[in-house]
């Protein structure tokens, strides 16, 4: 027996039929293949249950099940699109299973291809879950395999920094494509749908760092009139501060530039990159939160500078620069500062006239930087973005972000994992997911 299900604007699905008593409908929620409703009547008040995967990733997922009265809904998300679903509920005392056929893709995605996997020598995470820009800015959810399972399209405002898919809600960053109209803010997607909401970054670029606590915390621009003593000019000159928002809506400076370091030229000074706001002094690119360390760790591109300061205090606990640099390759222009999860600094370097480098330092006892590891990419690229990781098993992620490529790659260098995406679009930043999490 097969049945057609319609419910107003979304695509119908054409199922095999269970026994009357096991018998449920499926409908594809709006323009996505990637999120479903399974709806079906059991007299039972408690243990009603659904789980459901993809046939050729069959690993079982629970659904989210919403009850009223006798009727039941399963929230299916994360589903590939042209793969057939199984999928299991509770009915009657008896469990029920069948099948359904995603849509395709919408025209005009970006497309992302694997070219290199090894699954055993890859860390285990099974899911990205970022921005990919271009002509717009394409939130995803994507497997291993470069297929998607989740997306939303936005407008050509810069998205640039998805940091994690946290209770069914993923955050990302938007702020004004030239950076003239202060629109600052961390959004919430809901991946199930509904109501987006933002919190408000005064000032905010580039990237923002979510603690545990629900504290946003992110780069804000400073900008001051300052005397170039060589001309005698007064110029805005644009620096860098950390704010953060607590969970009530408080806004706290932590830290600023200005009280620590005086403006100087350098080659990007005339960069142009915040329009008519001032040159660009500091162009802070990334703000990382340690929660074993309690500090944040901030990258001031400019002047190839990093900080780390104290959440707590706003204390400066400690300052480097490619001078600091006591053994093996100093870095340049670096993206990405974090601690690894053994204490050492990890960044993604772009050298003047060459490939990127991802560079591994160990910080010794007098503050100096020692390079114990490192891995350069095979050629040249964009130098716009870009994010290095170390993985649980001791393997390492790299984005390269502008250049549009995402490797994984072992501690002797061997590529067991590449990505790349489409001709035009590139990556902002990105989180791996072991698994994809259950809707509320």
């Amino acid at each position: 027996m097969y049945r057609m299900i319609w419910l107003g604007a979304a695509s119908a699905l054409a199922l095999a039929g269970c026994s009357a008593r096991c018998d449920a409908d499926v409908t594809l929620n709006d323009d996505s293949a990637h999120t479903a409703s399974l709806v079906w009547t059991d007299s039972a008040e408690a243990g009603v249950s659904a789980t459901y995967a993809s046939l050729d990733d069959p690993a079982d997922r629970p659904a989210t099940v919403s009850s009223d009265g006798r009727q039941h809904t399963a929230a299916l998300w994360g589903l590939p699109p042209l793969s057939e679903i199984t999928y299991t509920f509770t009915a009657n005392g008896e469990t029920c299973e069948d099948t359904f056929t995603t849509e395709g893709m919408p025209s005009g995605m970006p497309t992302f291809t694997v070219d290199s996997y090894d699954p055993s020598q890859a860390d285990g995470w099974r899911y990205i879950v970022g921005v990919a820009m271009g002509e717009t800015g394409t939130l995803f959810v994507i497997d291993r395999a470069g297929r998607w399972r989740w997306h939303e399209r936005h407008s050509p405002e810069i998205n640039v920094s998805a940091v994690s898919v946290d209770g069914g809600t993923m955050l990302y960053n938007s702020f004004d494509q030239d950076r003239t109209n202060d629109i600052g803010q961390v959004n919430l997607q809901p991946l199930q749908g509904g109501e987006v909401t933002g919190v408000r970054t005064e000032g905010a670029h580039h990237t923002f760092a979510h603690r545990p606590d629900g504290t946003i915390a992110f780069p804000s621009v400073d900008v001051r009139a300052w005397t170039d003593p060589e001309s005698g000019e007064e110029v805005d000159v644009v620096g860098d501060r950390i704010l953060e928002v607590a969970p009530d809506g408080a806004v706290t400076e932590l830290w600023n530039i200005w009280e620590h370091e005086e403006p100087s030229k350098h080659d990007a000074w005339d960069s142009g990159f915040y329009e008519e706001l001032g040159q660009d002094w500091t162009h802070a690119n990334a703000l990382t939160y340690s929660e074993d360390r309690d500090s944040y760790l901030l990258s001031l591109g400019h002047l190839d500078t990093i900080y780390e300061i104290d959440r707590a205090t706003g204390d400066v606990l400690g300052r480097w620069t490619p001078d600091d640099v006591v053994s093996g390759t100093a870095y340049n222009f670096q993206h990405d500062t974090n601690w690894s999860p053994d204490g050492t600094l990890l960044l993604l370097s772009y050298p003047d006239d060459g490939p990127a480098v991802a560079i591994e330092y160990d910080v010794n006892s007098d503050g100096g930087l020692e390079e114990v590891w490192s891995y350069t990419r095979d050629k040249s690229g964009t130098t716009l973005l870009g994010q290095v990781r170390r993985l649980p098993n001791g393997n390492t992620f790299i984005n390269y972000g502008g250049i549009g490529e995402m490797r994984e790659v072992t501690p002797d260098g061997d590529t067991v994992w590449r990505l790349n995406a489409g001709l035009g679009s590139w990556f902002g930043n990105v989180a791996l997911l072991d698994t994809l999490p259950q809707l509320p």
